[in-house]
């Protein structure tokens, strides 16, 4: 049986020494530190969704958040990198959490090119945007940029945003923290980067604003 108390605090040690440098990160995957905190995500998603077990919600809130801190600072694990991606998703869509959602942005935005194709056929670029339009800070916004930029290597990702209404998404960002000159640099990454793709501009036809006056 999973420990998922002492795990919780395991797993936010970990992720702080993995932040903290990449020999501390080197040596937690050479140990198996990820396959364990994968087990603990994998037993938590079955408990709850095949075994109908009733979870306190902000218990459970906060061993997800704990686990997906952790794996948003250990990735790349190519060992377990499909599992991670797959259990940080569905994180994501289980729980209205901030935290959660920001480190599932921040693990999005790290991803290889390859694990990119992954996380785009979990519905990756949805579950993103459903987050940033979820909380509006300035991190969350800022980290989601972010995270579709790098998301955007798989070009069907630039339809798929414009589809969910991700221009209006990163105007409203790009408007509502006029101060963050990061929000509004990464922003315009992103529709500059969506007006090149014609898929993207029939879906979302104020893209040719873009086209028209490069920022």
């Amino acid at each position: 049986q999973v420990r998922y108390s002492a795990m919780k605090n395991y797993s936010i040690a970990f992720g702080h020494l993995a932040q903290r440098s990449d020999s501390w990160r080197e040596w937690l995957l050479s140990n198996g530190v990820v396959r364990v905190i994968v087990r603990c995500m994998e037993a938590l998603k079955d408990e709850h969704e095949n075994l109908g077990w009733t979870y306190n919600e902000s218990r459970l809130n906060k061993r997800l958040s704990s686990c997906s801190f952790a794996l948003s600072h250990l990735y790349p694990c190519k060992e377990h990198s499909l599992r991670t991606i797959r259990l940080v998703l569905w994180a994501m869509r289980r729980s209205k959490e901030e935290a959660i959602a920001l480190n599932g942005a921040m693990l999005l935005s790290k991803l290889s090119a390859t694990d990119v194709a992954k996380a785009t056929a979990f519905h990756a670029c949805e579950t993103l945007a459903e987050a940033m339009a979820a909380h509006h800070t300035d991190k969350m916004q800022l980290e989601g940029c972010r995270a579709f930029l790098n998301l955007f290597h798989s070009k069907p990702n630039k339809t798929r945003l414009a589809a969910v209404g991700g221009v209006s998404m990163i105007l409203n960002a790009i408007e509502q923290f006029p101060e963050s000159i990061r929000i509004k640099t990464e922003g315009q990454k992103l529709l500059a980067s969506m007006s090149e793709d014609v898929a993207a501009v029939a879906l979302a036809p104020e893209l040719r604003l873009v086209q028209l006056f490069r920022f």
